[in-house]
């Protein structure tokens, strides 16, 4: 399982979306990390993609909104 992850500025809990498939998870990670919207580093500090096994996780990438 991969995970997307939207850490949030405001101390709301973080947005996890789940993926099946590491395309997917990869797709919906590259959309935001290729836009420009300034109301994501309003309400993100970083976004992360990881690989979930049973308790382990492991982060493949992160993404600071700046």
């Amino acid at each position: 399982m991969y995970t997307v992850i939207f850490h949030r500025r405001n101390n709301e809990p973080d947005e996890i979306y789940y993926y099946n498939e590491y395309k997917d998870a990869l797709y919906h990670y590259n959309l935001f990390k290729n836009d420009n919207d300034p109301e994501y580093k309003d309400m993100y500090t970083s976004m992360d993609i990881n690989i979930e096994k049973g308790a382990l996780s492991l982060k493949i990438d992160n993404f600071v909104f700046k």
